[in-house]
Formats: C-alpha cells, sequence, structure tokens
C-alpha cells in the first residue's frame, strides 16, 4: 500500500491531473479499494489492488513527465523560431 501511495503523490506532483486524470483517478480508486479490504481482512484481494494502484500510478506519472517534455520542446522550439 506504501509504494501505491508513494507513486500516487509522486504522479500528483508531477501535474497527472492535468496530464493523465484518468489514470490518476483509476490509481486513486484502486488503492481506495485496496484499503478497504484490508479493513474487511481480504488481504489476497488487498494486494493486488494495491499492486494495480502503484503500477496505474506509474503510469500517469510517465504520462505526465512525457507531456511536460513535450512542452518544454515545443516552448524551445517557438523561442529558437523567434
Amino acid at each position: 500500500m506504501s509504494d501505491a501511495r508513494q507513486a500516487i503523490a509522486a504522479a500528483e506532483e508531477a501535474s497527472a491531473a492535468e496530464y493523465a486524470p484518468e489514470r490518476l483517478e483509476d490509481a486513486k480508486r484502486l488503492l481506495a479499494t485496496a484499503e478497504q479490504q484490508l479493513r474487511e481482512e481480504m488481504y489476497g484481494p488487498a494486494r493486488l489492488n494495491a499492486v494495480r494502484a502503484r503500477n496505474r500510478a506509474v503510469e500517469a506519472l510517465e504520462a505526465s513527465q512525457e507531456a511536460a517534455a513535450q512542452r518544454r520542446g515545443e516552448a524551445g522550439e517557438q523561442r529558437s523560431g523567434q
């Protein structure tokens, strides 16, 4: 669960809410499901959903990083083209 929380936090810091909102929301939903399953002592499904949440958050982070890099590239092109 900790890995999923950390991955979500990193994605949020990278502006995933702007660049990959669906993936970020999926990660949060999966983490909430995992936390509920943990409270219900459903350890296997909780672990699976925590791993899924982490993976989805990493996807959101990577999409955000790619979008930010693309924007930096476009900004550089605009400056050099003036």
